[in-house]
């Protein structure tokens, strides 16, 4: 079984206390580098042992590898995994899906405990037939920030919200390494001239900025002046 860090264990508890309170959706923040992945398959080990059903879904193939891989490394469980170039196997105790695979094929039965990674995406279309099937499950959405470019609120969907340490929290108990910023090569305004798209930035004109060549050959140099190996 997967071992917590007190700051998780405490998390963990406080989503727990939620839905026994009867807030059966709740919205969890952690920071970048506080063990998100780690804590929600705890709770879906835990769920499954005691014979309940955990559906798990990101919009991100490489968050459903890394959650099916914590999950049979620390658990030994063997995650179904719902998702193109793989075969369902709807009987597994916990599924763990990409929204958009989901979506075209047949929802799994019975699930008890939906769990939502990177959930301020929750908030986009895709997401409400989730919502809507599973309408009597208990809900985790899981997320470092929660928060919308366009100021949409996520209380129509969730009823309580955890809040775990901050980033500092993390550097001072010794979680998180401090970073040690040295050099920003971005020019803020730079962003302006980027479109938005349901409230976030584009994410086509995003990566043409991000890899134009004179940023990309900053980024190298500083990296072989300041963090050579």
């Amino acid at each position: 079984m997967i071992s917590l860090r007190p700051y998780q264990a405490k998390a963990d508890a406080e989503v727990v206390e939620a839905w026994r309170a009867g807030k059966k959706r709740v919205l969890l923040q952690l920071p970048t580098g506080g063990g998100k992945t780690i804590m929600f398959n705890h709770r879906a080990a835990i769920a499954a042992q005691k014979g309940f059903r955990v559906l798990i879904v990101a919009d991100r193939r490489e968050l459903i590898q890394q959650a099916w891989s914590r999950l049979w490394q620390a658990s030994g469980i063997h995650g179904g995994i719902i998702m193109s170039g793989h075969s369902p196997a709807y009987m597994l105790p916990v599924q763990i899906a990409s929204v958009q695979t989901l979506n075209r094929r047949s929802f799994p039965p019975d699930m008890d405990i939906v769990i939502i990674d990177e959930a301020r995406g929750s908030v986009a279309d895709s997401y409400k037939p989730i919502f809507e099937f599973y309408k009597d499950s208990y809900f985790l959405g899981v997320d470092a920030t929660p928060i919308r470019a366009n100021g949409q609120g996520f209380d129509h969907l969730y009823d309580h919200m955890v809040c775990g340490p901050t980033i500092k929290d993390l550097e001072a108990m010794g979680s998180l390494v401090p970073g040690k910023p040295y050099i920003n090569p971005l020019d803020p305004r730079l962003l302006d001239k980027i479109k938005l798209t349901a409230g976030d930035y584009n994410e086509k004109e995003l990566s043409e900025m991000m890899s134009n060549q004179q940023m990309t050959a900053d980024l190298v140099a500083s990296k072989l002046k300041f963090a050579k190996g």
